[in-house]
C-alpha cells in the first residue's frame, strides 16, 4: 500500500530546520485524506513504521526530520523503514525522471528558448495534474493551532490546505509511475537509495556547524587590508575607483589590450562584451594588473559573501541545504559547504561545539578508483586500476613525469615538504581529475587555476594531456564511447554502473558523470552507514555524535573529545566498507584526521599512548 503524507509545523528559523510538529496529514491509495493534531499522531506514525506500506512525501526528509525531533525514540524505526526501501520522495522521483530525459532543471523549447524546471510540490502538481496550487497564508499560521488538538475546530481553509499537500503528493506519485512505465526502463529504481541519502544529509543540516568569532574577525581584517592595498594598486591602473568600486569599462579595455599584447584570445560574454570572468582573468600571472584585478574581485566577494556567512554561525548553527546534480553528486547551498573558499582561512573558522572535536575521513583519490572500476566493467581493462591496486600514488607518478624525476624521488620530496614536488603533485591532481571530464586545453588551464591554484600554459596543457593518455590508454576508448553516444545530437544516454539509473546529458557531463556518479553512489552508501551508527547503534563508537558536513568524498563528524580515537577508527571502517560495496575490484582506502577546526592542512597525530589527538591550526599540528 502507498501512503502519501505531509506535516505542518512551526516556522523554520535560524538553527531550526526541524521545527515543532503541529499536525500530520495523509492519504492512502483509494481512501480519503485524513489529518491529526500532534497530540494524536504518534500511534499512526508508529503503525506506518512497523507496516509494509511505502511512505511517500514531497521533500520527505524534512517531514521525517520533524517526526524524529518530536519523538527521538522513533529514530531506529525510521532508519529501519528506510533500510527496507519503504520511504520515497516525489521530488527525488521527478529529478530521476528529468535527469533521464536530459532536462534536469531546464528544457529547451522548439524555438530554442530555455525554460527552468522546478521541483516544488506546486511545480510538480502543475506539470503532472494540471492544477495550480496556491501557497496561501495558512502555510505560515499552523503554530496558531499548537494547543488545539481537535482539528474539527480549525478553520476549513487550514484543513483544506494541509490535506491538499497529501492528496497531490499521492497524485504526483501515481503520475510519475505512469511516466516511468511508459519508457519501458526502470527509471525510478534508484529512488530509495537517494531518499536514504537525502535523509542522512538533512539530519546533518539540522545539526549544523558553528564558527569561531575570533577566527572570523581575524580573517576579515586580513582580507580588508588586502582589499585596501589592491584598491590602491588598481586605482593607479585606472580600473578601480578610489571608493573601491570596479571601473568595468576601463577594465574591459585593459583586458582587451593585455590579451592582444600576450597573443591570447579575447574572452566574450554571451552578449559579446569583453569578459572579466575569473576564467578570463586567471590566464594572466598573479602579479600582473589583470591578475591583481582577479584577486581584487575574489577578495571583495569573499568579504561580501563568505565573511557574512561565517558571522551567522556565531549564535546559531550554519545549516546548508543539500540536493543532487545531474551526475548524482550532491550539491549544497546557503552556504555551499562543499566549495568553501580554500584560501584566507575560511575553513578554519568552522569549529566544533564546546567539549567536542571534529573527526573527518575522506577517500584516497575516490574518483580515480571509480573511473578505474568503470573502465574495468565497461571497457574490459584499465591501466589505472593496475597501478592503483599496486599501491602507486598516481598523482606523484604524474608529477615525476612532469619534473623528469624518478617516482621515488618525487615521493621523498613530498614527504620532505619540498615545494617543487608538492606543486607538481597538485598540478598532477588537476590533470588526473580534469582531463577525464573531456576538457580541452583552454578550459583545462582555467580549471587548473580555479580548482587547484596552479598556473599551466596551453602548450603545457597539450603536453600534459598526451602524457596522461599514455599512462591511461583506456581513456581513448572512454572518450570514443562518449562521442558515439552523443553522435547526431548534443546529448547521449547511458545507464549508471551497478545501479538502474539513466542519464541523458551532453558530452562533458556524460564523461564526468560516469565516475562522479559512481563516486556519489559509494560515498552516499558510506554516509548512510555512518549516520545510522550515529543515531541508532548504541554499541558504535559513533553513537551520539553527528555528521556536520558531507563534502563529496569527505565526511566530517562532531564527537565528544574523549571518543575521538575510537570514533575515527569506526568512521574510517564504515566509509571503506560502504564504498567498497561498489569498488571491490579496485578497493578504496580512507584517510582520517582529528581536528579542533576544519582544515585541509590537518594532519593525523597521536599522543604518547598511541591515541589520536586533535590538530589545531594555531598550533600547526600540535595538540
Amino acid at each position: 500500500m502507498i501512503t502519501a503524507f505531509d506535516t505542518e509545523t512551526h516556522l523554520i528559523g535560524p538553527g531550526r530546520l526541524a521545527p515543532t510538529l503541529v499536525c500530520l496529514q495523509w492519504q492512502d491509495e483509494g481512501a480519503a485524506p485524513a489529518i491529526l493534531h500532534r497530540a494524536h499522531a504518534r500511534p499512526v506514525i508508529e503503525g506506518w513504521l512497523q507496516a509494509d506500506n511505502v511512505l511517500v512525501g514531497h521533500n520527505v526528509a524534512y517531514d521525517m526530520g520533524v517526526i524524529a525531533a518530536q519523538w527521538p525514540d522513533l529514530l531506529p524505526a525510521i532508519f529501519r523503514k528506510y533500510d527496507r526501501d519503504q520511504v520515497t520522495d516525489t521530488k527525488i522521483r521527478d529529478q530521476l525522471l528529468q535527469i533521464a530525459k536530459g532536462e534536469y532543471r531546464s528544457y529547451q523549447d522548439s524555438g530554442g528558448v530555455f525554460h527552468a524546471i522546478n521541483y516544488t510540490l506546486e511545480a510538480l502538481t502543475r506539470r503532472h495534474c494540471g492544477v495550480q496550487l496556491e501557497k496561501d497564508i495558512w502555510c505560515l499560521r499552523y503554530s496558531e493551532f499548537d494547543n488545539e488538538p481537535d482539528t474539527s475546530k480549525w478553520p476549513q481553509g487550514a484543513l483544506d490546505y494541509a490535506l491538499s499537500d497529501a492528496f497531490y503528493a499521492l497524485a504526483c506519485y501515481q503520475r510519475q509511475d505512469e511516466l516511468a512505465a511508459s519508457t519501458g526502463r526502470p527509471l525510478l529504481s534508484d529512488q530509495f537509495r537517494q531518499a536514504r541519502a537525502a535523509f542522512a544529509l538533512h539530519l546533518s543540516s539540522c545539526w549544523g556547524l558553528h564558527t569561531d568569532p575570533e577566527a572570523v574577525e581575524d580573517v576579515a581584517a586580513e582580507l580588508e587590508a588586502e582589499r585596501v592595498e589592491l584598491v590602491g594598486d588598481l586605482c593607479r591602473a585606472g580600473i578601480v575607483r578610489p571608493d573601491g568600486t570596479a571601473n568595468t569599462k576601463a577594465a574591459m579595455a585593459l583586458m582587451e589590450q593585455e590579451c592582444l599584447a600576450e597573443g591570447l584570445p579575447i574572452g566574450r560574454t554571451n552578449g559579446g562584451a569583453v569578459s572579466l570572468s575569473s576564467e578570463a582573468c586567471d590566464r594572466f600571472p598573479d602579479g600582473s594588473i589583470m591578475g591583481q584585478y582577479s584577486r581584487f574581485l575574489k577578495v571583495r566577494k569573499t568579504l561580501a559573501n563568505d565573511i557574512a556567512m561565517l558571522r551567522k554561525g556565531f549564535d546559531a548553527p550554519i545549516q546548508p541545504r543539500y540536493d543532487i546534480a545531474d551526475t548524482f553528486r550532491t550539491t549544497a547551498s546557503a552556504p555551499n559547504i562543499q566549495a568553501v573558499n580554500r584560501g584566507a582561512g575560511i575553513r578554519e573558522c568552522f569549529t566544533p561545539r564546546e567539549g567536542c572535536v571534529f573527526i573527518a575521513a575522506d577517500y584516497s583519490a575516490l574518483e580515480l578508483h571509480t573511473r578505474a572500476v568503470w573502465c574495468l566493467e565497461r571497457i574490459g581493462f584499465s591501466r589505472l586500476a593496475e597501478r592503483l591496486n599496486a599501491g602507486i600514488d598516481v598523482h606523484s607518478e604524474m608529477a615525476s613525469k612532469m619534473l623528469h624525476m624518478s617516482y621515488d624521488d618525487v615521493k621523498a620530496g613530498i614527504k620532505a615538504k619540498d615545494q617543487t614536488c608538492k606543486d607538481a603533485r597538485r598540478a598532477a591532481k588537476a590533470i588526473n581529475f580534469g582531463y577525464p571530464g573531456g576538457l580541452g586545453a583552454e578550459k583545462f588551464v582555467a580549471y587548473a587555476k580555479n580548482s587547484y591554484g596552479v598556473t599551466i600554459t596551453e602548450a603545457e596543457a597539450y603536453r600534459f594531456k598526451a602524457m596522461w593518455l599514455e599512462s591511461d590508454p583506456e581513456m581513448v576508448e572512454y572518450f570514443r564511447m562518449a562521442s558515439a553516444l552523443v553522435a547526431g545530437g548534443d546529448t547521449g544516454e547511458e545507464e549508471a554502473l551497478f545501479v538502474n539509473r539513466w542519464r541523458r546529458s551532453r558530452y562533458t557531463s556524460l564523461c564526468n558523470g560516469r565516475f562522479q556518479g559512481l563516486g556519489a553512489d559509494a560515498a552516499k552508501e558510506a554516509l548512510w552507514r555512518v549516520t545510522r551508527a550515529c543515531y541508532t547503534e548504541p554499541a558504535s563508537p559513533l553513537y551520539g555524535s553527528h555528521v556536520v558536513a558531507f563534502v563529496h568524498d569527505e565526511i566530517i563528524v562532531e564527537i565528544v573529545a574523549g571518543g575521538a580515537h575510537e570514533g575515527l577508527i569506526e568512521l574510517e571502517r564504515l566509509m571503506a566498507e560502504g564504498a567498497n560495496m561498489y569498488l571491490h575490484r579496485v578497493p578504496v582506502h580512507t584517510e582520517g584526521v582529528c581536528m579542533r577546526r576544519w582544515s585541509k592542512n590537518a594532519e593525523l597525530a597521536y599522543d604518547l599512548d598511541g591515541r589520536v589527538i586533535p590538530w589545531d591550526k594555531k598550533a600547526e599540528g600540535s595538540p
